[in-house]
């Protein structure tokens, strides 16, 4: 019982530690919880709940820890090697993150649509997802406007026939690859509801403030980011 009761304390302080260490993260990026929660995972209460002690999955952990400017790592310890992926992805070229009035330096890619190669899976896969719903490939990303969250150099994957891209109205709330249907431009972009309200048509939400959201667009396709690789 004493063990026990030991073991739930120190739970307890590294809870306490947790909360301390988010608290001032957000103080020092001068951003509010629910504001910083919704960059990145799309939900306002991630923080609050994870105060309230929800443990959040570590994907969610490693989203907010980029957006509050904090390390995240899991994996061999610090000065080892890390070990190329066993596994290799079509590459498909690079994905824009710009879009809309973007600023001067802003620049937009298109998906080739054709493979330019491989590169690595990500390195946590499991071997039975590499081939599943037509297959995992990667992206590069190029631009600034989804940063924190997707960085320029970045590697995104996606599934070459993901069951919910079929109907991005699944997808509201969700970092997508895009294809605009005026433009065949490609994005990286979170898909919100239209302020048009018509069906086929969404907002495309840019995480960095400098771009902004891109409103009424008619879309071709939304695939959803399935894992990033980070650019070293």
């Amino acid at each position: 019982m004493l063990f026990i009761v030991i073991l739930a304390f120190l739970g307890y302080i590294a809870f306490m530690n947790i909360n301390s260490i988010i608290q001032q993260a957000l103080k020092n990026k001068g951003i509010s919880e629910s504001k910083a929660s919704e960059l990145a995972v799309g939900n306002k209460s991630a923080i609050k709940n994870i105060r309230g002690g929800q443990s959040p999955t570590i994907r969610q952990f490693e989203k907010l820890a980029h957006v509050l400017g904090l390390e995240f790592y899991i994996g061999p310890p610090r000065g080892e090697v890390i070990p190329e992926p066993s596994e290799v992805v079509p590459h498909y070229g690079e994905i824009g993150a710009g879009g809309g009035d973007m600023p001067t330096d802003g620049r937009v890619y298109h998906a080739t649509g054709e493979t330019t190669g491989t590169t690595g899976a990500p390195i946590d896969i499991k071997p039975q997802h590499l081939n599943r719903w037509g297959g995992l490939v990667a992206l590069t990303v190029r631009g600034r406007s989804m940063e924190p969250l997707f960085r320029d150099g970045d590697t995104l994957y996606i599934y070459g026939d993901d069951s919910t891209a079929a109907d991005p109205n699944r997808l509201i709330g969700k970092d997508c690859a895009v294809v605009v249907a005026d433009e065949g431009e490609t994005y990286i972009k979170r898909i919100r509801r239209a302020d048009n309200g018509e069906a086929g048509y969404f907002n495309l939400e840019s995480l960095n403030p400098a771009w902004p959201t891109m409103t009424d667009v008619q879309l071709i396709q939304a695939t959803p980011v399935r894992y990033i690789r980070r650019a070293i």
